[in-house]
């Protein structure tokens, strides 16, 4: 049990002070400023789990009879666990349906689902409801969706208005919608005016992302030209690939940080394409860390990741590369092939002072220390600028196999 003071203490301190009107003043000021700092850290986060109606009808109770508690959830989770293919019914998520029109003052929104479900956002009824009333939200700035079918992007791009962060992982389109190519006007500028600019944009494995990626950019109504961090979770056709390009030509001047991985089949059909020609890091100026996540096993891995790197303009500062081997078992980069040496020319072709850190992520077990003549004879350049170094760990491909 935490110590507190009696209240026959409290009370005998109080009375003593009753004259003394500049102390009770500090002493109210104190007791306001504590308990408010107390339910930012209680309430600050909230996670609500559909599946538990009572604990969300316990916090409703909470919040109605005590509203100023509402104001201080910042953060809010949204854990959808469906348990079968048929989205629950309105009663199951009723409490939870009526918590979040209290929110008023969110920062910070993450929509997950587990077991590999995905939600039918059509289908979702009251709840769908709910969450759009979050997205219009002034004070939303960081916002994170997965797993959502039939994702209406008209209604998600009008509802937005203040993003600063937004993370798209396993987000289908509606089928039936019409494309872009189709109906140019349906991303024309003139339809909308910018209504914010994002920091941070990151898309992970997203069905028909050209598309997305297009109406995020063309529609203007999500501004990138200041975007800082840009990832690209697994492109997956070819043809994103001109979309990543718009979308780096676009924040050519404030882009930091950029990751991008590659699908094995995009690499399979993209040498001699698309993806080796549009992906130009010429204009990144201001580029400080550069990921590349690839299937090193595959024979076209080298020449692509050369064509990308060979790209990156002479008078840049990046002060970090990063590639990691996503095959199976991580064992696609062999650090004795000495096929290995166009990454090493590439980089070292434009490798400024800023540069600290070349990482080459692999799963097997590697003791650099014991081998050193391996790495000197592979990456000549980056072993004399003593920038190289090798980490063992599993790799991404199998982790994600695991789950």
């Amino acid at each position: 049990m935490p110590t507190i003071i009696p209240q026959d203490i409290l009370n005998v301190v109080v009375d003593h002070l009753a004259n003394d009107r500049p102390t009770l003043k500090t002493c109210t000021l104190i007791s306001r400023f504590f308990r408010y700092s107390c339910q930012i850290h209680l309430f600050g986060t909230l996670c609500l789990k559909i599946d538990e109606e009572r604990r969300n009808q316990q916090l409703l109770c909470i919040l109605m009879d005590h509203p100023a508690l509402a104001l201080c959830v910042q953060n809010l989770e949204l854990q959808l666990l469906y348990l079968r293919w048929e989205p629950p019914t309105g009663h199951e998520h009723k409490p939870m349906v009526t918590i979040i029109p209290l929110l008023l003052h969110l920062r910070s929104l993450r929509m997950t689902y587990e077991s590999n479900y995905m939600l039918a956002w059509k289908g979702s009824g009251e709840l769908h409801e709910a969450v759009l009333h979050l997205f219009n939200l002034p004070t939303l700035m960081r916002l994170s969706l997965g797993c959502i079918q039939d994702f209406p992007i008209d209604v998600f791009l009008r509802r937005c208005t203040r993003l600063r962060d937004l993370t798209l992982t396993l987000v289908y389109e509606p089928d039936n919608t019409p494309d872009s190519n189709n109906n140019p006007d349906l991303y024309a500028p003139s339809i909308v005016t910018p209504k914010f600019q994002l920091d941070a944009l990151r898309i992970s494995t997203i069905q028909n992302s050209g598309r997305l990626l297009r109406g995020l950019i063309d529609s203007n109504s999500i501004g990138i030209q200041s975007l800082r961090k840009l990832e690209f979770g697994r492109v997956e056709r070819v043809q994103d690939i001109d979309d990543c390009q718009k979308a780096l030509e676009d924040c050519a001047a404030s882009l930091e940080i950029f990751k991008v991985s590659v699908a094995s089949e995009t690499l399979a059909l993209s040498i001699g394409n698309a993806l080796t020609k549009t992906m130009d890091l010429s204009r990144l100026s201001r580029l400080r860390k550069l990921t590349l996540e690839v299937d090193a096993s595959m024979p076209e891995a080298l020449p692509w990741m050369h064509a990308l790197l060979d790209s990156v303009s002479p008078s840049n500062n990046i002060e970090e590369v990063a590639i990691h081997d996503t095959g199976f078992r991580g064992t696609g980069i062999d650090l004795s092939d000495h096929r290995w040496s166009v990454v090493d020319l590439a980089i070292a072709s434009w490798a400024s002072p800023s540069l600290r850190t070349v990482s080459l992520v692999i799963g097997q077990h590697w003791e650099p220390a014991s081998h050193p003549k391996i790495l000197e004879g592979t990456f000549p350049g980056l072993s004399a600028k003593r920038v190289l170094a090798v980490v063992s760990r599993e790799s991404l491909y199998s982790k994600f196999a695991l789950i």
